[in-house]
């Protein structure tokens, strides 16, 4: 089963933008003209992707994806607006959603300037109006790198984190749509443990994978903790890469460490690091970036001492 809501009613959380996207959708088809631009700004695993295709879903519109990353000159804009709307009749929905638009080159959101504002698409010689009912949707984690020109003609909707009761609906929503229990202990644990949507759903098939040699039905608090162990995840939702970074911050004679060590020392690229773990990190407060590197808070280093015998380090602190 896909954990994908695919309508406002099943999805979970973030009500205030719920409520504008259901207001925007309203508005346009009432007027029967186009729906506004809009702008999902969150940080990963918030819902942005999710919460694009439920709007194309309400409008009735067709849904186009495509990745910020891959619009690198004016050709590529040009490119996927024509495919997405190619064969479409005037009245005809479409959205297309960008995702991680920061990660465009800077000409494409030249371009999508004069998209946004005017409606035409051009390249070289060739030169069109876009006739069909389209709406543009940027999702992004850095808001801070979308073009403030572009970023202001949109509707902003702003997705929250969830919180750990939302988390652990997620969990229960999923496990039920697959026919299966899980007790509220359960259900609890994984709200408390996990940072994302996505990592509910991941869990959730460990403890899926567990119980099945068993012949059980019901996921219960011990195979939460049996799944955690296998996947070696601790209490606090971290795995041994978040660990491994909190023990070297720790230990690091100037109580900092520079990204491009940290990627060294975990053996992963720097993009990667920032993205699944340092994020996870930030997010529970456990570190701070400051100018000369990454610090660990007092909080994450209760986390450290697990890692190690690091209390000699934190009395120096």
């Amino acid at each position: 089963m896909s954990y994908q809501p695919s309508s406002f009613a099943q999805f979970i959380g973030n009500e205030k933008a719920i409520k504008l996207a259901k207001t925007l959708i309203s508005s346009s088809k009432t007027r029967g003209g186009n729906m506004r631009d809009i702008g999902i700004f969150g940080s990963s695993g918030t819902g942005k992707t999710t919460l694009s295709r439920i709007i194309a879903n309400e409008l009735g519109a067709s849904f186009n994806y495509y990745n910020g990353s891959s619009l690198i000159k004016n050709e590529d804009v040009f490119r996927i607006i024509n495919n997405s709307i190619v064969g479409k009749e005037n009245n005809d929905r479409v959205v297309i959603l960008i995702d991680e638009a920061h990660a465009m080159e800077d000409v494409c959101q030249d371009t999508f300037l004069s998209v946004l504002s005017e409606r035409i698409v051009s390249r070289k010689l060739e030169r069109f109006r876009i006739n069909t009912l389209v709406t543009f949707i940027f999702a992004t984690t850095h808001q801070s790198l979308l073009r403030e020109t572009i970023a202001n003609r949109m509707v902003h909707l702003n997705m929250k984190e969830y919180s750990n009761e939302e988390k652990a609906k997620i969990s229960e929503r999923y496990v039920k749509g697959n026919n299966l229990e899980i007790t509220k202990q359960a259900s609890d644990i994984l709200g408390k443990i996990t940072n994302h949507a996505r990592d509910c759903v991941s869990i959730c098939d460990t403890c899926i994978d567990v119980m099945s040699p068993k012949h059980k039905r019901t996921i219960t608090e011990g195979i939460v903790k049996e799944a955690m162990d296998l996947l070696e995840i601790d209490e606090n939702g971290l795995n041994e890469k978040m660990r491994l970074y909190l023990k070297y911050i720790a230990e690091s004679e100037k109580g900092a460490m520079g990204l491009e060590t940290l990627s060294k020392k975990l053996f992963m690229d720097k993009k990667s690091v920032v993205d699944t773990v340092e994020n996870v990190l930030l997010r529970k407060n456990f570190v701070e970036v400051e100018p000369r590197g990454r610090k660990i808070t007092a909080k994450g280093m209760m986390i450290a001492l697990e890692c190690g015998d690091m209390k000699e380090r934190m009395v120096r602190i």
